[in-house]
């Protein structure tokens, strides 16, 4: 025969009427009157077609056939019990690989949440594996759709899609930078409107902004069709082309006297960073905790 959910739990309170010998007694234990517990124990003695036990003035009394079965009824809930314990054990175990997609340059952040959130998780599990695509926002959306990535960090444009999940985790400013020393003349020809736009370098999330900002000589800068901050900070070293940078990133050339922002009450950029993941499709485990470690990490 089959067993259904209901007679399992017919089972149960069987196991317990016996071990608190009788049905008076196991009302504390279960939490059900006399009459219900009564009345499942009947029910079961028909689906199984056996007369469990006695009872009545003489007291409680299992029969021979009731004994087999609260035998039997103890190794299938320990079973059920068992296979319950594993499957949380399963469900909450950190083991696998997460593959984490970011834009590029964020490591010098002063929050360096990426680093602490990635630390935590191996001193979580040694079962676990962080895999890392660094590239622009389109890609990275793409593989997360095509569940390539199981999570992105990255800024959002106005046009993002609807299905996905994000929470904000820093944020990022960014200024126009040149080589230090023709920051002033940069700053002279844009506001007279002689700067030369081919020295512009254009692209990015914040495109918009950047245009915006600029004015009318963004029109014919050199619009990057693919965005990397690495390669526009070696142009602007060589003092060929100016671009918006992150402040974090710029910094050490700064210091050093290498780099300077252009107007930079006027000429700035404020980024949020958000984390990202598909809305239809459910974190693994080590994931979950990923992303859940870069959260704190951002808020601490």
């Amino acid at each position: 025969m089959r067993l259904d959910k209901l007679e399992i739990r017919w089972l149960k309170l069987f196991c317990i009427i016996v071990e608190k010998r009788g049905i008076t007694n196991a009302q504390n234990a279960t939490g059900l009157t006399q009459p219900v517990l009564s009345n499942y124990l009947s029910r079961l003695e028909d689906v199984l077609g056996v007369l469990l036990c006695e009872r009545g003035r003489s007291g409680f009394k299992l029969t021979s056939e009731g004994e087999i079965v609260y035998q039997e009824a103890k190794s299938i809930i320990s079973t059920i019990n068992e296979f319950a314990n594993r499957l949380a054990r399963i469900q909450h175990q950190l083991k696998g690989t997460v593959k984490l997609g970011c834009l590029d340059n964020t490591a010098t952040h002063p929050n360096n949440v990426v680093s602490h959130a990635i630390a935590k998780l191996y001193q979580q599990s040694s079962e676990v594996n962080v895999e890392l695509e660094i590239t622009e926002y389109t890609p990275l959306i793409e593989h997360l759709k095509n569940a390539n990535l199981d999570i992105v960090l990255s800024v959002l444009p106005d046009d993002f899609p609807v299905d996905i999940y994000y929470e904000p985790v820093f944020i990022e400013h960014s200024y126009l930078y040149s080589k230090a020393k023709e920051a002033k003349y940069i700053e002279r020809d844009w506001r007279n409107g002689s700067l030369n736009p081919r020295r512009i370098l254009i692209g990015g999330h914040a495109v918009n902004e950047i245009s915006k900002q600029l004015g009318p000589v963004s029109k014919q800068g050199f619009h990057q069709t693919a965005w990397h901050l690495e390669s526009s900070l070696l142009l602007v070293l060589a003092g060929t082309h100016i671009s918006y940078l992150p402040d974090h990133y710029a910094a050490a050339w700064v210091e050093q006297g290498k780099l300077a922002a252009i107007a930079p009450d006027e000429l700035n950029l404020t980024s949020i960073f958000y984390l990202i993941r598909n809305a239809r499709q459910r974190l693994s485990p080590v994931a979950e905790a990923l992303w859940n470690n870069i959260v704190e990490a951002s808020k601490s």
